[in-house]
């Protein structure tokens, strides 16, 4: 079985790293240079606290319900464009695409409860 290896060219690299990186993936079956390697590792140990204002609490709760942006925004008395602020801002925040995916954080950070 031929190796399926992905290769990101790094300005900076030499033939030697390629070569390296070859040998490597043959004997081993992947190769990350340090640069990959360290950002990994940054993702994986870095546990920031995120920290949230009152309002944003309150918008999570709403957000985990049925409930549509403008209902939310009637229940906290602001405008749905206020709604969108907070809900792209708290996405950003958390690096997150999707509602179902805030939903599935909040449950698992305990910031919802069923």
């Amino acid at each position: 079985m031929v190796p399926l290896f992905l290769v990101i060219y790094i300005k900076e690299s030499k033939p030697s790293d390629l070569r390296n990186a070859i040998k490597i993936v043959n004997e081993k079956g992947v190769y990350l240079n340090d640069l990959v390697s360290g950002k990994l590792m940054r993702s994986f140990n870095s546990n920031p606290e995120i920290s949230f204002t009152e309002r944003e609490l309150e918008f999570m709760v709403h957000c985990c319900t049925e409930l549509t942006d403008k209902e939310i925004a009637y229940k906290m008395f602001v405008s749905p464009r206020t709604v969108d602020n907070y809900r792209d801002s708290l996405f950003q925040k958390l690096s997150l695409k999707s509602r179902t995916r805030f939903l599935l954080y909040a449950i698992k950070n305990g910031l919802y409860k069923f």
